[in-house]
């Protein structure tokens, strides 16, 4: 059902690309949440008064802002102080895979990325992968507990802003847990998937000598 309404939307601003109505469809059955720079090529069919409405230019700045972090392209660079008190940024893991995630103390279902996301850091080595998690506690006691009881040794943010950090900003992160993973020249190739499935690209990347 989804797929058919999905089509006719697409039909309906075929034909009328000139309708707000068309704006509408585009909103409600093309946006993908976690992907919202996919209503690109909707909008560039938008032509008339239609493209001249307020709602166009809104829908329009939306797909502008998460293209920014579209598989493809290049991940938006940051200044942050680790929980070590280290400045690091993008240039911090030049030359090597980086898997950034977010979560936070107070996210239960982010307790099962824990332990996998040791696994894919005891499984490949610091020269080839790091991962950088950003702690979304306002808190820091909060994350240090529950890192301490994870073993997580990898490097850490604490974010104290939680969901209106500036990182959640500029990653056009809607939900947690969320990760991304970045290559060795800092483009962005996957996101927002599952741990199993990082380790997977990774392998294909990554020739582990045994």
């Amino acid at each position: 059902m989804d797929q058919s309404l999905k089509a006719e939307a697409k039909e309906f601003i075929r034909l009328h690309p000139a309708s707000v109505a068309s704006l509408v469809l585009i909103q409600d059955y093309l946006m993908d949440n976690s992907n919202k720079e996919n209503i690109k090529p909707y909008l560039s069919l938008i032509e008339g008064e239609a493209r001249n409405d307020r709602f166009y230019k809104r829908l329009n700045s939306l797909a502008e802002r998460y293209q920014r972090t579209a598989i493809g392209h290049p991940a938006p660079d940051f200044s942050l102080i680790s929980n070590r008190n280290d400045t690091i940024s993008l240039k911090t893991f030049k030359n090597k895979y980086l898997l950034l995630t977010f979560e936070a103390s107070w996210c239960d279902i982010c307790n099962d990325d824990y332990p996998a996301l040791a696994n894919i850091r005891k499984k490949f080595p610091k020269n080839e992968v790091e991962i950088l998690t950003i702690a979304l506690d306002e808190n820091k006691d909060d994350w240090e507990k529950l890192a301490k009881k994870q073993n997580i040794d990898w490097y850490q943010v604490t974010d104290v802003y939680g969901l209106a950090s500036d990182m959640v900003a500029l990653y056009n992160v809607n939900t947690i847990p969320n990760n991304f993973l970045i290559d060795k020249k800092g483009i962005i190739f996957a996101k927002d998937i599952s741990t199993d499935s990082i380790k997977t690209l990774l392998n294909e990347r990554i020739k582990i000598k045994s």
